[in-house]
């Protein structure tokens, strides 16, 4: 069998004039956790719809296990033969149901027996831990429980490919941290293939194997959370994913930058361009041996609780520093800044 589950190629979807999604294409392997991260209007809820099979788009392909779902002008299948299940943001539990029944909908509309159905609703429930309230009202139930019962509706049936669309955006910071944890833990534990949507770049870094980020309907840079945030391709994606400071100047030879104010650097990343990305958490304000070191002041100091914020002036630029809240210096005072060259990412041109 192929290692790959859904693949999605030069994806274009209109509405009228305006195109929302330009030329996209992606695979997603088997068992993988795939998450499309960008701001509001970039395109990534319409490419989960038009993979679910809600959207109609304009040119490309999508497949899922080899088979096509859609190819322009030949073939569209409708979004209830295509074998995937969706999570949305606003839950979609009918209040009028029980737990139990909500989880059993798609089941009997499936027109599975009696006892598979019951099997199938406390298997899903005992993974989502609220087989203990199979009978409550779902109208009765809080915010993250409702969310687990839309998770538990969505496994019931043992879809081929699971699709969320921004499933915790509703709650508050505190539960959505835990079920964060508690959504990768389960996708590990059943082995899903699962296409994940949010604009919360820390969310998108913790839960997914691979992000996409996605801006003004194209891909801008694919990689693991480690290669988005560690090597950023492109100023937005620098910008976006994570806090970064961007200090302009230009190339003055194989990994060498000189930035404004005569600074010279030494960086990985591209073969040209006009900017450096350097994280706000990879420098140090101390002196130490090596290279790309920045004499400046300390001109505005933010205490955060698990970090302290520093506003550096250097001659390149105001610099954020991010440190942790020990051994704090005072604004006004002389620093020196520190950062390693692999943490110095010349940015595509």
């Amino acid at each position: 069998m192929s290692s790959t589950r859904i693949e999605v190629a030069d994806l274009v979807v209109r509405y009228g004039e305006q195109v929302a999604v330009n030329g996209v294409s992606f695979t997603v392997g088997r068992g993988e956790h795939l998450t499309l991260l960008g701001p509001s209007g970039c395109g990534k809820t319409t490419t989960l719809r038009a993979v679910a099979g809600l959207e109609q788009p304009s040119a490309g392909a999508i497949r899922i296990d080899g088979q096509a779902m859609y190819e322009a002008g030949r073939r569209n299948v409708p979004a209830e033969q295509r074998g995937v299940s969706m999570v949305f943001q606003s839950y979609a539990v009918w209040p009028h149901m029980t737990v139990s029944d909500n989880v059993a909908y798609g089941l009997r509309v499936r027109k599975k027996g009696a006892a598979d159905i019951r099997t199938a609703v406390e298997r899903a429930l005992d993974l989502v831990q609220m087989r203990h309230l199979a009978d409550r009202a779902a109208s009765r139930l809080s915010g993250g429980q409702q969310q687990r019962v839309a998770l538990a509706r969505a496994i019931a049936f043992s879809p081929t490919v699971v699709l969320f669309d921004e499933p915790l955006s509703n709650l508050d910071a505190k539960l959505r941290a835990e079920m964060r944890v508690e959504l990768r833990e389960l996708q590990r534990r059943l082995d899903i293939t699962s296409v994940y949507v949010t604009h919360d770049q820390e969310e998108a870094l913790a839960i997914s194997d691979r992000v996409i980020v996605m801006n003004v309907g194209v891909i801008e840079q694919i990689g693991t959370p480690e290669e988005i945030y560690n090597r950023p391709k492109s100023r937005f994606v620098a910008d976006f994913v994570g806090s970064a400071n961007l200090i302009k100047g230009k190339v003055a030879g194989p990994g060498r930058f000189e930035a404004e104010g005569g600074a010279i650097l030494n960086t990985v990343g591209a073969s040209s361009g006009s900017e450096v990305a350097v994280r706000t958490a990879y420098i140090d304000v101390v002196a130490r041996p090596g290279d790309n070191q920045l004499p400046g002041h300390v001109r505005q100091r933010m205490f955060h609780g698990d970090f302290v914020q520093y506003i550096v002036e250097c001659t390149c630029g105001r610099l954020i520093v991010r440190r942790p809240p020990v051994n704090l210096l005072e604004e006004g005072a002389p620093v020196t800044l520190s950062f390693s060259p692999e943490h110095t990412v010349l940015l595509q041109g």
